[in-house]
């Protein structure tokens, strides 16, 4: 590990309940000091270390216990690629488990650590990253399919709850318990994230939600893998889509591209990430490229996806436009060539078309 780098995970490690950990809006304004600014350049690149561990031939299993200390092992292995976030299966710890208890046995409360999540939170604490912990949660006497955010110090800063469990789940009531329809954002010393799980996938509102409450990243543990659902999920939003399945672990760009995936050798994936980046369409986005190129060259990463692009004279087509400087916010690009988001120049083409309907 480079000098500077562990001095930036050590900062993060000790400021990150300063960077407002938990739903967003719940914490106040960052209080703490950044003491350097090679720190201030490293934290406002915002590259995001990501890595997820899928379930791929620790099934079937014995027990819990054992199900939890093959999946930390898996997890150490991970770990090498010095994540700020890790990502766990739906339901890791009981999945294709042997052993049968019922969620009142299982549930672990969504605000103090149990068994389960404090060996978790002891994983995080270690790596100092955030880790999603997917397992069966209570509150006020009900059950959830939950994903728990843990952060660095191995606290937990927030609970997701299944929007949409299945039948089979719920047991007429007695079970599983829908999660709101809004789901939260959450707020890391990296970015905003959110959560989806499983049968989730299927519906739509919820990742557009996640969209409109700023998420940059989604994460999704899941028994079934998703497919391109999933990549239409981060294309729609432009966000990153991070999966953990039964069956694969996927990251997922914000054009929708699969940027790395696990394999059947290793049961996790890992990449690095820049939220630094926007998606936008080809007109007038083209026009820009010379003028931005010309003026930013190293500083920018600009990519063309030809297979979205029309015929001539037509705006469809799509580019990213990333920025690879610190001091260079992509914002400020596209303010600068007047170029919108897809996302914007869809709702500006919306806002033209009732005018006239």
């Amino acid at each position: 590990m480079k000098k500077k780098e562990i001095s930036r995970r050590n900062f993060l490690g000790k400021s990150a309940t300063g960077l407002g950990m938990g739903i967003v809006g719940s914490l106040g304004a960052p209080s703490c000091a950044i003491p350097t600014s090679d720190l201030e350049r490293e934290i406002r690149r915002r590259n995001v270390k990501i890595a997820s561990v899928d379930l791929q031939h620790l099934y079937p299993e014995r027990s819990i216990k054992s199900r939890v200390n093959n999946m930390l092992e898996r997890m150490e292995k991970a770990a090498g690629s010095e994540p700020d976030i890790m990502c766990l299966t739906e339901t890791f710890d009981t999945s294709y488990v042997d052993e049968q208890k019922s969620y009142a046995e299982i549930a672990e409360d969504e605000n103090i650590p149990g068994p389960v999540t404090s060996r978790l939170a002891d994983f995080a604490n270690k790596y100092n990253c955030y880790v999603i912990c997917p397992i069966i949660t209570k509150n006020d006497g009900r059950f959830y399919n939950s994903a728990l955010l843990i952060d660095r110090q191995g606290g937990i800063a927030g609970a997701y709850h299944k929007v949409h469990p299945v039948d089979t789940e719920i047991k007429n009531g007695e079970g599983i318990i829908p999660g709101p329809l809004r789901p939260p954002v959450f707020e890391t010393d990296f970015g905003k994230i959110g959560m989806q799980i499983c049968f989730d996938a299927n519906w739509f509102e919820s990742w557009a939600h996640l969209k409109d409450d700023g998420a940059e990243i989604v994460f999704f543990p899941s028994q079934f893998p998703g497919g391109r659902i999933l990549n239409f999920h981060a294309w729609k939003n432009n966000y990153y889509v991070v999966s953990s399945t039964g069956e694969d672990a996927r990251i997922i760009d914000i054009s929708g591209i699969d940027i790395d995936s696990s394999s059947f050798q290793l049961g996790y994936t890992w990449a690095n990430i820049n939220l630094e980046k926007a998606y936008v369409p080809t007109f007038p986005g083209k026009y820009s490229i010379p003028d931005i190129l010309t003026k930013y060259r190293e500083r920018v990463k600009i990519k063309v996806f030809r297979d979205t692009g029309g015929g001539a004279g037509t705006g469809a087509g799509h580019i990213t436009i990333e920025s690879l400087d610190p001091e260079l916010f992509v914002k400020d690009i596209l303010k600068e060539y007047e170029i919108p988001t897809f996302i914007e120049d869809i709702k500006t083409s919306e806002e033209i078309q009732a005018q006239f309907r």
